[in-house]
């Protein structure tokens, strides 16, 4: 078993200051770029467990096979589930939403009482 973990893309709130915070942010144009390019290395790379157990001059190096991801666990945030889509097209799978997975600090918001975010 393999387990890859993975940050959602660049969203709204990573490409701006602490002024404009979003309590559920989408990915930016550049986040979904990330995504596609992160989908499409995925399905194109190689399982890198056999790739590092292998001494360099051994010929079973050369043995390769493609990662197959098999089950996608996302927070129930959009720029993950965003992030995941091009993951699951990728390789025919389902997205399953966790409500427990999130961001140390979990959902936050702005609000005008002078205590800023909570």
């Amino acid at each position: 078993m393999q387990l890859f973990l993975i940050r959602h893309g660049q969203s709204k709130n990573n490409a701006h200051d602490d002024a404009h915070v979003y309590p559920d942010p989408d990915l930016t144009e550049l986040g979904h770029q990330q995504a596609e390019r992160l989908a499409t290395w995925m399905s194109g790379a190689h399982d890198l467990e056999s790739m590092t157990r292998l001494s360099m001059r051994d010929p079973g190096r050369r043995d390769h096979h493609p990662i197959h991801l098999t089950h996608i666990y996302v927070s129930p945030m959009r720029r993950t589930l965003q992030t995941a889509r091009p993951l699951v097209k990728a390789f025919g799978c389902t997205a399953h939403v966790h409500p427990l997975i999130y961001e140390a600090g979990g959902l936050f918001e702005r609000v005008d009482d002078g205590n800023g975010i909570r």
